[in-house]
């Protein structure tokens, strides 16, 4: 009997640090943020809109949405968050182009003249 005893908890001692490795994967992935800077023009027309506003539209879509500065023409850089890797950011951008207070979102790039 003290045999069995001896057996599973040396099992238990080979068991328990892979248990946890996984478990701290699982809160690691889960914890991940996607950001990207993005173009934003609204719908409302040039005026960058309330805090209230982009509030509502940041939690319909579970993502947020962080102001860095007036480019000009009514276009508005700012910074997309979600949860997840950056197939959840593409995601977000995705639901931000159906949103109807959205007239256009873009990934802001280097442009170049040509």
């Amino acid at each position: 009997m003290a045999h069995r005893v001896v057996l599973g908890m040396f099992a238990m001692l080979l068991v328990a640090p892979v248990l946890a490795a996984a478990a701290n994967a699982d809160a690691t992935a889960a914890g991940r943020r996607c950001a990207l800077p993005v173009l934003v023009q609204f719908a409302a027309g040039p005026a960058r809109p309330g805090p209230h506003t982009l509030a509502h539209i940041a939690r319909a879509h579970s993502l947020t949405l962080t102001f860095v500065r007036e480019v000009g023409g009514g276009l508005h850089l700012y910074r997309l968050g979600a949860t997840g890797d950056d197939a959840a950011c593409a995601a977000a951008l995705l639901a931000l182009r159906r949103d109807p207070r959205i007239q256009s979102i873009d990934p802001d790039s280097r442009r170049q003249a040509h």
